[in-house]
């Protein structure tokens, strides 16, 4: 500006590069900087360089995706499509001299239904002084979660990591891992207790291993099934509805297979084997028990595989036939 500062703003360009406005949006005036939003260093010899890299992603659930970028300020910001940072936003990253965050990744690690999404980043230290960075998780509203050091520098006098962590599950357990590349101790990774049904929003640099600014959410479909869950009588049947969605980039057509469980207790018939997004497919499940009470029930968990166009998803309805009612309190002698 006209007085010599410098920082990062977010635009938003349509194809031919004219600023945006739509949906009740207005970004052809950027939002105003913050205070304190020049850079803390841009000496190489004093801090590394801060690369910044847009992420795009859906941090409240609300169906519009945020922006987020770290900055030469020592913050990670989050932009609203209102042009302001909600909540707790920007985030300031913590610890002595100057601090730089890294490319964060969004995940909703606990999938809990209320599409709250957490923010992942690592961090780095000015050089020198034996500083580690950190591995920092912040809530959708960049309240943090949780942080841990980095491990201490090897042959060197400080460490952290510049670069986006990557979720993938990486070990024989459900549960995901963070790997993280270091400065001067190499590759890390790390577990994420309670994460194996974590829906990744943005999960390595740039998006997906292709580095194309674009998640593998965008590029490919989801699947789900509604509902997920249904409770019949012995000899009944029941439906579910099976949904293929995409952000409209992924039109290729998809094919279904689902896996039967108990053939000689289940008939599977879905009303096709192939749909492209956005499109349904209607999953009927008749028990072939003879009718009359089955105690205590059986339960059968079966698998659905969308394929098409490199990607597959697969999701897992549940179906409980028989049983019994119990309410609480439950007393027996």
């Amino acid at each position: 500006d006209p007085d010599g500062d410098m920082y990062h703003l977010p635009w938003i360009l349509k194809l031919d590069r004219t600023r945006w406005s739509g949906s009740g949006f207005d970004w052809t005036v950027i939002p105003a900087a913050e205070p304190g939003s020049g850079p803390l260093s841009q000496d190489y010899n004093v801090i590394q360089n801060s690369v910044t890299n847009a992420v795009v992603a859906d941090l409240d659930g609300d169906g519009r995706k945020e922006i987020l970028y770290p900055s030469y300020d020592g913050r990670l910001h989050a932009y609203w499509l209102d042009k302001t940072e909600h909540g707790s936003w920007p985030y300031k990253v913590p610890g002595s001299g100057y601090r730089f965050a890294s490319e964060p990744i969004v995940v909703d690690l606990d999938n809990a239904g209320d599409g709250h999404a957490e923010v992942i980043f690592t961090s780095w230290p000015q050089n020198g002084g034996n500083r580690i960075g950190q591995l920092h998780i912040l809530d959708y509203l960049g309240n943090p979660l949780f942080a841990i050091n980095l491990p201490a520098p090897r042959d060197d006098d400080w460490n952290g990591s510049l670069g986006a962590p990557t979720i993938a599950n990486i070990d024989s357990d459900a549960d995901m891992e963070l790997v993280i590349g270091t400065v001067s101790s190499g590759v890390v990774a790390y577990d994420l207790p309670g994460s194996a049904n974590a829906r990744i929003l943005w999960g390595t640099g740039r998006g997906s291993f292709k580095r194309t600014g674009l998640s593998p959410v965008d590029e490919s479909f989801t699947l789900n099934a509604i509902p997920s869950s249904r409770v019949i009588e012995p000899g009944s049947g029941t439906t579910y509805l099976l949904k293929v969605q995409s952000s409209g980039l992924f039109t290729k057509p998809v094919t279904l297979n689902i896996t039967n469980p108990a053939p000689a207790f289940l008939n599977i018939s879905p009303t096709s084997s192939t749909f492209s997004p956005p499109g349904q497919v209607t999953l009927t499940i008749t028990d072939l028990h003879p009718p009359g009470q089955l105690i205590p029930g059986a339960w059968y968990a079966i698998p659905a595989t969308a394929s098409g166009g490199g990607f597959t998803r697969t999701i897992t309805v549940n179906l409980l036939v028989g049983g019994t009612r119990t309410y609480l309190p439950l007393v027996l002698k």
